[in-house]
């Protein structure tokens, strides 16, 4: 045989040959056999691995499914999902590698500096709130102080005066407008437009011949172009809680009641107290044959004010307690002789101290200085010191006895504008005495052999007229 099949080499018969099935036949067999064998082989292996194949496609078909994705469109819905969560996820990376840069050049590398820095982040938070409210505070304080400032040098066209017999120039039993403290007050700010408006016995709880200060407000014209109120008064106020049993609560509504109306009907305007307006040789808590208020109500009332500090536009002038002493340094005594007014030069000057203290933003009346009379001291004097600034009198001696003293010997006395309230007793330089004021007269006590050349020096520091 010399012919084969294509595909297995199997043996084929042609014409004429001899039929050999031992050794043609069974090697075809043999051959055949082979490939069967493979082509099984194979079939199963493809089987298997098709089975195989079906079983991963059914699992990852019902992890789809669990996913949500059913078809193409579903596929495509998670595709975007995922890679937009990559996208997330890279910029998640990106920013948490920065957090951790960031960390890390605050120096938080753990919870334990972690929770360090926490704690003085907080402190640091806690403490900026309150340099909040401060710097708000300051703010508030700072724009009044410079409305203050900017009113005194130039804004005050349009100033109100209200009080008491004081406003009215009362004196010689009558008033007299003309010499009203307000027109010496004009004097130094020279205001355009003025109005003057007292009460004699008034105050702002008090009710006087044209009723009270809140009263004599409403009489006001053209409120809302008031620059500046100003407002003298308080004693009248004392008398009626002496006389008339009224409560301290009702006086402090009365002033709360007129500084919000004026605020009200005149928010621009800055408003200037002078509380407490005392006469000539008054003190804050003495009692005497003329003014017989007691010293108590006087000084509550005073203290009243102290409460409206811190309102916007409000000013004290705690000073002004000590105005009527201040008056005595008039050409014509300042007194009016009749324990609670001033006289006409007396007004005067203290309307154009009241004028200053506003003009210059101070509270209190210009330092003031004087000398000593009267002494008792057998001796040459080294030192002698007397000033008043700022409600503080300041007084300071130094002499040498030429012989003995004895005790109530008068060290010298003091002039009237710096009287003082009830009596001080304090230990000087020396075993020898202790020293009393009395009003206006410093002396001796408890001498015990004063002698010649002995020193009498000292000095004290009180706040003045209480």
């Amino acid at each position: 045989m010399t012919d084969y099949t294509t595909n297995f080499n199997l043996e084929k018969y042609t014409t004429g040959d001899a039929a050999n099935l031992n050794d043609q036949y069974n090697a075809s067999m043999d051959i055949i056999d082979t490939n069967l064998y493979k082509v099984n082989t194979n079939a199963s292996n493809a089987l298997n691995t098709a089975n195989q194949a079906i079983t991963q496609i059914q699992t990852t078909n019902d992890n789809l499914a669990a996913l949500g994705v059913t078809d193409e469109t579903t596929a495509t819905t998670l595709k975007n999902k995922i890679d937009k969560t990559a996208s997330n996820l890279a910029v998640t990376t990106e920013k948490a590698n920065n957090a951790e840069s960031n960390l890390n050049a605050l120096g938080i590398t753990d919870t334990v500096t972690a929770e360090t820095t926490k704690t003085r982040w907080d402190t640091g938070a806690e403490q900026a709130e309150i340099n909040k409210n401060s710097i708000s505070a300051l703010n508030i304080k700072t724009n009044q102080n410079a409305r203050i400032i900017t009113q005194a040098i130039g804004y005050n066209d349009n100033i109100v005066v209200i009080g008491d017999s004081w406003v009215d120039g009362y004196y010689s039993r009558a008033k007299h407008l003309a010499d009203s403290p307000a027109n010496a007050i004009y004097d130094i700010l020279k205001p355009t437009t003025k109005q003057t408006l007292g009460t004699s016995a008034g105050g702002f709880y008090a009710t006087g011949d044209d009723g009270t200060f809140l009263d004599r407000w409403n009489a006001v014209t053209d409120k809302q172009h008031v620059n500046r109120v100003i407002i003298i008064g308080g004693q009248n106020d004392a008398n009626v809680m002496l006389n008339n049993k009224v409560s301290l609560a009702s006086i402090d509504n009365s002033i709360n009641t007129l500084l919000n109306t004026i605020h009200t009907e005149a928010p621009n305007a800055i408003i200037d107290i002078f509380p407490m307006c005392l006469a000539i040789g008054e003190s804050m808590n003495r009692q005497n044959a003329k003014w017989t208020v007691a010293p108590d109500y006087r000084q509550q009332v005073y203290n009243l004010f102290a409460t409206k500090r811190d309102i916007p536009n409000v000013v004290i002038h705690d000073g002004a307690y000590r105005a009527g002493v201040w008056a005595s340094r008039a050409a014509d005594g300042g007194d009016d002789n009749d324990g609670a007014h001033l006289s006409k030069d007396g007004y005067n000057a203290v309307g154009h101290a009241m004028g200053s203290c506003i003009l210059h933003g101070t509270t209190f009346f210009p330092t003031q200085s004087g000398f000593p009379n009267d002494s008792q001291i057998n001796g040459t004097w080294n030192n002698i010191s007397i000033f008043e600034t700022n409600g503080i009198l300041s007084i300071q001696y130094n002499a040498k006895t030429n012989g003995p003293q004895k005790n109530g010997d008068r060290i010298f006395k003091i002039a009237k504008q710096f009287s003082v309230g009830a009596s001080i007793f304090y230990k000087d330089y020396s075993d020898k005495y202790f020293v009393s004021i009395d009003h206006n007269t410093l002396a001796l006590q408890g001498v015990n052999n004063i002698v010649a050349g002995d020193i009498i020096a000292g000095g004290i520091r009180l706040l003045a007229g209480f």
